[in-house]
């Protein structure tokens, strides 16, 4: 990994200089990762591996080489045979590693990036007085606007999207059309207020983050600081609704 175990045992020596109570404030009640565990030699090596993985044809492979170019905007991932990157680049080689929101870049790789989408966190709760359960299972690529619709599944226990997005700097309109056309198909009414109600629920957990590390110089903290702020810019793109 050419450093790259020392890079994820750096992010845990940053997160281990704020205080314990804070730590463990944001892994339970913040769900800010893995990086705020004690860590020990397994967990860092999970990490190390998790970060160099990719879905690779349905399996998760890993890809050597490849691995060591960082993340930037322009080119991805060419998984048409074997993992590369491919194409004629000015300066240094960066890719673009998946299309998560910024809190997911966070948790998968500890750094703070603005991104244009926001998905909502893993949330339950109820339409209708039926069962609803959001998941945080956005699959990372995005090949046509139908891949930011969700699953949804139907069952006795009430019914569960594997992802939602709630908040898209070019598609402000798409974020609502695609849960008024699921909540729609599948037979509830009145579904507006509980959109509202999810997105309010992400905006108060960023805010609540914001307060907790409020005041705190350390580069955690302001990673922390930046990641809230970029998460809460996109999620404030959603207005309208556009009929799908």
């Amino acid at each position: 990994g050419d450093g790259g175990a020392d890079e994820v045992k750096g992010m845990f020596e940053a997160a281990g200089a704020l205080p314990a109570e804070l730590r463990h404030a944001l892994q339970t009640e913040h769900f800010c990762g893995s990086w705020f565990a004690e860590p020990t030699e397994a967990l860092i090596q999970d990490k190390f591996l998790d970060a160099r993985a990719i879905d690779y044809r349905g399996k998760a492979v890993m890809m050597p080489v490849v691995e060591l170019i960082n993340h930037g905007p322009g080119r991805t991932f060419d998984l048409s045979s074997g993992v590369a990157v491919r194409g004629t680049f000015s300066g240094e080689v960066l890719v673009h590693y998946a299309e998560f929101d910024s809190y997911d870049f966070f948790l998968a790789w500890g750094f703070a990036v603005p991104r244009p989408q926001a998905f909502s966190m893993a949330l339950a709760g109820t339409i209708q007085s039926t069962r609803l359960d959001i998941e945080q299972d956005f699959p990372g690529s995005v090949s046509s606007e139908r891949s930011w619709i969700p699953k949804i599944e139907k069952n006795a226990g009430g019914v569960s999207l594997n992802f939602l997005m709630i908040g898209n700097q070019l598609y402000p309109r798409l974020c609502k059309g695609i849960f008024y056309r699921l909540m729609r198909n599948a037979g509830y009414s009145g579904f507006e207020e509980c959109f509202d109600v999810i997105q309010h629920s992400n905006r108060l957990h960023f805010l609540n983050l914001l307060r907790a590390v409020d005041g705190i110089d350390l580069p955690i903290a302001r990673t922390l600081r930046a990641m809230a702020h970029h998460q809460l810019r996109a999620m404030s793109f959603c207005f309208g609704v556009r009929e799908i």
